[in-house]
């Protein structure tokens, strides 16, 4: 399904499979990918201004891959819980809603 994600979780000592659909999405998550990139990286990458569909996340996601897998992956490690709340609301939004009412 376009726009949904589907999340493997652990919560010792089970696994779980969270399916979430956002609706009313404004961003992408390549996009919120890229904002997160450029707030750690100090502006990086700049998003190009064209119609936003299938080719737009392909270009996103070339975009990313050019920055390069590893610096991704230190980007995510090293970015604190403010800047994720920043640069994916709606993703967090389900976490927080998860860790308040849901106890495993």
């Amino acid at each position: 399904m376009e726009g949904s994600l589907l999340l493997r979780c652990k919560k010792t000592p089970r696994y779980f499979n969270l399916f979430c659909s956002i609706s009313r999405i404004h961003n992408c998550i390549e996009e919120n990918l890229i904002n997160l990139i450029n707030l750690q990286l100090n502006n990086r990458i700049d998003l190009p201004l064209s119609e936003k569909n299938k080719s737009y996340r392909e270009l996103l996601k070339r975009k990313i891959n050019e920055v390069g897998r590893n610096i991704v992956k230190k980007v995510i490690r090293e970015s604190g819980r403010k800047k994720f709340e920043t640069c994916f609301p709606d993703l967090c939004a389900i976490f927080r809603e998860i860790e308040e009412n849901y106890k495993f």
